[in-house]
């Protein structure tokens, strides 16, 4: 019988509201690449009409994008938009984690 992986979700909130290149952000950027295979990644940000869902990866390259150029932040944020893949209702987000 195998025991599933821990959940861990990324809030990026912060970073879709203000996508600028801070050492917090590096630091999720680095976690979002170098993610543990013993625990199940979620990324995703909250907004008024639930909680958007993105990979991991699309996750780490909106931060990419904030790192290499300075003058691309809003189109960071725009990208993690563009990536959602669901997008979970609030009253039904207590069910996913």
């Amino acid at each position: 019988m195998s025991r599933s992986r821990p959940t861990v979700f990324v809030d990026l909130s912060q970073f879709v509201a203000e996508p600028w290149a801070t050492g917090v952000q590096r630091v999720l950027r680095g976690l979002l690449v170098a993610w543990p295979h013993t625990l199940e990644g979620r990324a995703g940000f909250h907004a008024a009409d639930g909680t958007h869902l993105v990979d991991l990866g699309d996750a780490a390259d909106a931060l990419d994008m904030v790192f290499a150029d300075r003058t691309s932040n809003e189109a960071a944020s725009e990208r993690l938009r563009a990536a959602t893949t669901t997008i979970v209702p609030p009253e039904a987000l207590h069910l996913m984690f």
